[in-house]
């Protein structure tokens, strides 16, 4: 049976498995160093081999440049230098790649803007490295190259089944939301992670010196995190003055502190969500060092008692939980690989998409933007069954979709088939709410019941005045829960 690697991550992690990426380099304009031209007209002794001998010959022989070598006759010239023919025409051929390398710089055009190409699923450094080389460095050059373009670059092996027409789409919902990113890489400063440098985005910090200038009320307002995190807002601000500032060794310096001194912020693991990390708070697990030293079958057991759906990658939390508790940072990785999440996205929010189209989706096992983006168009039409008067334009849904994921950082996230549950026998749920509860993990009636009022509030970020009554909700969910169970 044959066995077909359709990303490069996955080569990657089979053949540079050592090599450590850094995710800290935001997308930024750039002033692209140029080479130095090769001046063809210099004197012949700067060629390689070339002895004061034979420039001297060439000489004799009307012969004072790279460009005319690269331009003599091989007989002429073994006739007029006395070289053996062959010679000769080595000579020729040498001086002709030189006026070859020349002509390709200052055919060159200066580049100017640099996309982090990275950020397309599919596309590790290594293909970065090739696209740059092939003069696609931004996000409009990879939208605007066909698949033949692509391929003739990459050279993919037989085994490697790349979707160069995917590149290209995710390349223009990314170039659409450059200006969304458009500042520092707040991910940067250790405690901040994708989700709270969202926050700190929406709310119009987006760069190192906008964070530092803000108070720490105003960013536990922003943030809104539970008590039991314990955040240190003060920690984020100086960390940010001195990013800024342009400080690297007094900003590492200070991260190792903070990195040494931490040790109870489980969300830091990878694959590990909200949800999981609350639920593991709650048993009694609150430090790096007791998750390392749970069972997988320990956590497992906790994460299901939590109404969460488990199976998760439980050998990779105690590893890296062990590496955290003993001091030892954990290397920052680009890797774009598929995640598989729980709970679908909001298909409805892509023009095109109503509610019978979402639910005819979802009974497909599409419950993500990039699931619905990376559809072939022919599938789709299947799965939406739509009329011929409906006029559906199948490649502006896919477009949209594409564009969604673009927007919230969910490219290549997959969805595991758990069915949601309809929220809408919930008093006062309503669809803003129920979609907030589906971004946080909260798309069952189980999971909603094993919620408490605090961390609904949290989710919901109700107006004051028209606060939802969560106890309801969890109770309502609780015997609805029950009901399916025993049915």
């Amino acid at each position: 049976e044959e066995v077909f690697l359709d990303d490069e991550m996955v080569v990657a992690e089979l053949i540079e498995e050592d090599i450590v990426f850094d995710s800290s380099a935001p997308d930024v304009a750039w002033q692209a160093e140029q080479p130095t031209n090769v001046d063809t007209g210099t004197e012949l002794e700067q060629m390689e081999g070339m002895d004061g001998d034979l420039a001297e010959r060439l000489h004799l022989a009307s012969i004072d440049s790279v460009e005319a070598l690269a331009a003599a006759d091989p007989a002429a010239l073994s006739v007029t230098t006395g070289l053996e023919r062959e010679e000769a025409g080595a000579w020729i051929g040498r001086a002709a790649a030189l006026v070859a390398v020349a002509g390709s710089i200052s055919e060159t055009p200066e580049v100017t803007y640099q996309d982090d190409l990275t950020r397309v699923h599919g596309i590790g450094p290594r293909y970065a490295a090739l696209l740059n080389a092939g003069g696609i460095h931004s996000y409009d050059d990879l939208a605007a190259a066909t698949p033949e373009q692509l391929r003739d670059i990459i050279k993919p092996s037989a085994m490697q089944q790349v979707n160069f027409d995917s590149w290209s789409a995710q390349a223009v919902s990314l170039a659409n939301t450059r200006s969304l990113r458009a500042g520092d890489d707040l991910t940067r400063l250790e405690g901040i992670g994708p989700v709270y440098a969202a926050k700190l985005r929406d709310a119009g910090i987006s760069s190192f010196a906008e964070l530092a200038a803000t108070d720490e009320k105003t960013l536990a307002g922003i943030i809104g995190a539970p008590a039991w995190r314990r955040i240190n807002y003060g920690e984020w601000i100086e960390q940010a003055r001195l990013a800024a500032a342009g400080d690297d060794i007094a900003l590492q310096e200070l991260q190792g502190r903070l990195f040494r001194r931490g040790g109870d912020n489980l969300s830091l693991i990878r694959g590990m969500g909200e949800r999981s990390a609350t639920a593991l708070q709650a048993a009694g697990i609150t430090t790096f060092a007791a998750l390392a030293a749970s069972s997988p079958q320990d956590l497992d057991d906790i994460v299901r008692n939590a109404g969460i759906r488990g199976g998760y990658d439980y050998e990779a939390w105690i590893s890296e939980a062990g590496l955290r508790a003993a001091g030892k940072r954990i290397p920052t990785t680009h890797t774009r690989a598929t995640q598989v999440f729980p709970c679908p996205q909001d298909l409805s929010s892509v023009t095109g998409i109503g509610s019978v189209f979402e639910e005819r989706l979802y009974a497909a096992g599409i419950g993500s933007y990039w699931e619905l983006a990376e559809l072939p168009a022919d599938e789709l039409a299947t799965i939406l069954d739509a009329q011929p008067f409906q006029n559906i334009d199948l490649d502006a849904i896919k477009a949209g979709a594409m564009q969604r994921a673009a927007e919230t950082d969910s490219l290549g996230r997959g969805w595991d088939g758990t069915p949601p549950d309809d929220f809408e026998p919930l008093a006062g749920i309503g669809e803003v709410y129920e979609r907030r509860l589906y971004e946080a993990g909260i798309c069952t009636f189980e999971a909603m019941a094993a919620a408490t009022p605090e961390r609904l509030a949290e989710i919901c970020k109700a107006p004051a005045m028209r606060t939802p009554d969560y106890a309801a909700w969890i109770a309502t969910a609780a015997e609805l829960s029950a009901t399916k169970r025993s049915g």
